[in-house]
């Protein structure tokens, strides 16, 4: 059965940039739980001492997992596309026209790189490679019809997760970064789609 929910696309309230000003509680909890449980896996990999990593390196990969995996959940959020995916207001905060302003929210995803240049074994050239890929992709994506944008971005990401596997590895240890800044970017924050309400709101 078809369920009915009401299409808003109205934001307002304190400003949240990481699940959408106007987010609903339950959008948050979703959110930050599969933030925490990211970030958490890599204890016991730490007590394991997989890889071999210094315990800082640990941290800065739970760090990274916490705002990746939690940017995968938040973009698919009603609040987050509601959010990203409407002009500025005349009263937002300049740190939120930045980042509505063309592919600036984007560019600023430089995660394949930063974790290339900090963790052993993994290589530079390639998280550069990935960084140019990300927004080559992000402004393919931007530039088809609205109805094809979805299928577009999953043809990619389709295509990164085996890219990711057999041709340009980020590094041991890190083969899960870039199927998920596909996922955050390229679908969840580039496609546009409508937000829903609570119908009982």
């Amino acid at each position: 059965m078809r369920e009915v929910s009401r299409i808003d696309w109205k934001y307002g309230g304190p400003t949240d940039l990481a699940v959408g000003t106007g987010a609903e509680a339950s959008e948050k909890l979703i959110v930050y739980g599969a933030s925490v449980i990211a970030a958490c896996a890599f204890a016991p990999l730490w007590l394991c001492h997989y890889q071999g990593w210094d315990w800082w390196i640990y941290v800065v990969c739970a760090i990274f997992a916490f705002d990746i995996a939690g940017g995968v959940v938040a973009n698919a959020t009603n609040s987050c596309k509601r959010f990203y995916q409407t002009p500025s207001k005349p009263d937002d905060p300049a740190v939120v026209r930045f980042l509505k302003s063309g592919i600036n929210f984007d560019l600023l995803h430089l995660h394949p790189v930063v974790l290339a240049l900090l963790v052993p074994g993994a290589s530079a050239l390639n998280g550069f490679s990935w960084y140019l890929g990300l927004i080559l992709s992000v402004l393919i994506v931007r530039q088809v019809p609205l109805y094809l944008r979805r299928p577009s971005a999953f043809a990619i990401i389709v295509v990164a997760i085996v890219v990711n596997l057999y041709v340009l590895p980020l590094g041991p240890g890190l083969e899960w970064v870039m199927p998920l800044m596909f996922l955050k970017i390229v679908y969840g924050h580039t496609v546009q789609e409508e937000p829903y309400r609570p119908t009982a709101a």
